[in-house]
Order: structure tokens, then C-alpha cells, then sequence
């Protein structure tokens, strides 16, 4: 069976996942994208230690069924699209027991045995309901995170409708009293896809959700699901 991509969809979906999830290639070998075809939907996810991406898009493939393909894969697949406008999956072998492919035939010129084990359950990792939710206002928010490239970390300090970011502070619909420490790189990253990879402010206003200090945090567009970013917090 094969399935047929549009290049620029591809690209998308792979760029907005590894390049907030992915900061390095140390150890890249275990890592990869994960494709979970459903009947409606593709999730594309990746994930590490500190972070989780996830993006979602309609499945127009007629296909079911999941597959992980490792980094150095995906990359060779990037420098593929960069030349090319469309890219063929075509897959050997049978699903697993647990709806997994286990070879792919990229373009009838390089075969690929995907890794052979279970993706993390990303599902658990997203389905906690948040407590807390802060609707902040994106360009003031890129403005002072601007400020903070320098740093290797970044104190967001929450309190009666104001958000504190070093010296300076914005307005936000946040009644609770909270501090966050997260990951700059992992943090202008995640406001990179939000914002359309930084060519303009596509939502004035983006969310911030957490359970509180020391929990994982979740950052998406406002009123859409289909992008969201989850960033371990730091001590």
C-alpha cells in the first residue's frame, strides 16, 4: 500500500514537530516523528524528556494504522521534499498485533526498517485537564521573551491577572498565583509555530495551561487543538 504526500504538507508537519521538539541530534538515533493514522485524523507527534509536540491534520489517505520513523529518516526525507514536490510512502510487510508497520519503501529508492517498538502513550501525557489556563496576548508576550534569548531558562511569575517576566510584566487573564520556569529555546520554539514560524502574529492571543508549579505545560493557539506544545518545566 502507498500513501502520497503533498511536499509542503510534509514539510509542514514535520517542521512544526521537530524543530521544537528536537535541539540537538545528540542520541537522535532513538528518537523519531510518530504518524498515528486514525480514522478522521493523523496525529504527528514527537517527543523527548523535556518535551512534546503535537499536531493533528485530516486523514485523506484512506489508511489506518501507525508507524515511527527514526530522525535520521525524517531528515533524509526533508532533503528529499526540498527538491521535490511530492514523496510516496510505500510499505512492506503486515501490522503488528498492535496496528504498527514495521518497513517502509521510501520513493522505490531507499527501503527503511522503522523502529520496532511502542511509541509512548502520548495520549496520557495530553489527556490531563488543566487547572489553571492563561490566555496571554502573543505579541507582548514575544516581545518580552525577546529580551530573555540570552538565558538558558525563563521565570514566568503569574499573579492576580499579570505576568511578571523579569523587570517587566503584561496583562493576561490569569486570576492565580503562580511561578513556571521553562526552557527558552523549548519556549521561543513553541511561540515560533504558534506564530507561523515568526512571520507574523497569525492569533492574538495564545493559551498557557498547567496544574500548577513543577507541572508540565501546555501551549496552543487559542480555540484550536490541532498544534499543541507540552514543556517540562524546570527546577
Amino acid at each position: 500500500q502507498t500513501i502520497a504526500f503533498k511536499a509542503d504538507v510534509l514539510k509542514k508537519v514535520i517542521e512544526q514537530s521537530i524543530d521544537f521538539t528536537y535541539q540537538s541530534q545528540e542520541r537522535y538515533n532513538i528518537y523519531g516523528i510518530h504518524f498515528n493514522f486514525q480514522e478522521n485524523n493523523v496525529d504527528v507527534v514527537a517527543i523527548n524528556g523535556a518535551a512534546l509536540s503535537f499536531v493533528t491534520t485530516p486523514n485523506i489517505y484512506r489508511f489506518i494504522g501507525k508507524f515511527t520513523i527514526p530522525l535520521p529518516v525524517v531528515y533524509e526525507m526533508l532533503d528529499y521534499i526540498n527538491t521535490n514536490q511530492d514523496i510516496t510512502f510505500s510499505f512492506g510487510g503486515e501490522l503488528s498485533f498492535d496496528g504498527y508497520l514495521k518497513e517502509i519503501h521510501f520513493n522505490e529508492r531507499d527501503n527503511f526498517l522503522l523502529i520496532d517498538a511502542e511509541f509512548p502513550d502520548y495520549n496520557k501525557i495530553m489527556s490531563d485537564e488543566a487547572s489553571m489556563c492563561a490566555k496571554i496576548p502573543t505579541k507582548e508576550f514575544d516581545d518580552l521573551l525577546e529580551k530573555c534569548q540570552n538565558q538558558e531558562s525563563v521565570l514566568l511569575k503569574f499573579s492576580n491577572n499579570v505576568l511578571h517576566i523579569n523587570e517587566d510584566k503584561i496583562d493576561c487573564y490569569f486570576q492565580e498565583s503562580v511561578d513556571i520556569k521553562l526552557n527558552t529555546k523549548y519556549l521561543k520554539n513553541a511561540m515560533k509555530q504558534i506564530n507561523g514560524n515568526g512571520c507574523s502574529w497569525n492569533f492574538k492571543e495564545f493559551l498557557l495551561k498547567t496544574n500548577g508549579y513543577r507541572k508540565q505545560v501546555c501551549i496552543q493557539e487559542a480555540d484550536n487543538a490541532n498544534k499543541i506544545y507540552i514543556i517540562m518545566p524546570m527546577n
